[in-house]
């Protein structure tokens, strides 16, 4: 799981008709990562998981998903798995509130 801010580095607010535009960047606020023993998923129930969040953590912001807004901050999970043929990927947009 991560926390992701972005933030606005340079260039305007907002883009100009000469096509100037913002620099973003992003800083990772938290990151925790996790292994989960094959044997312990279940197709039907689900994958077992519980992380410690920090008490400072901060709360989402903006849009759950990936958006250049100066001062979001993104909650995401990303579960990876290997599988026959195709490898599992997903990434889920996490709602964190005080």
């Amino acid at each position: 799981m991560r926390c992701i801010r972005t933030y606005r580095v340079g260039g305007p607010a907002v883009n100009t008709s000469a096509g100037d535009k913002s620099t973003y960047k992003e800083e990772l606020k938290f990151e925790e990562k996790l292994v989960v023993p094959r044997g312990s998923v279940q197709s039907s129930v689900g994958i077992p998981f519980a992380f410690a969040i920090p008490a400072d953590a901060l709360p989402s912001n903006g849009p759950p998903v990936y958006e250049r807004q100066h001062g979001n901050v993104r909650w995401v999970l990303t579960v990876t798995a290997p599988m026959p043929g195709v490898d599992y990927y997903a990434v889920f947009a996490i709602d964190m509130r005080r």
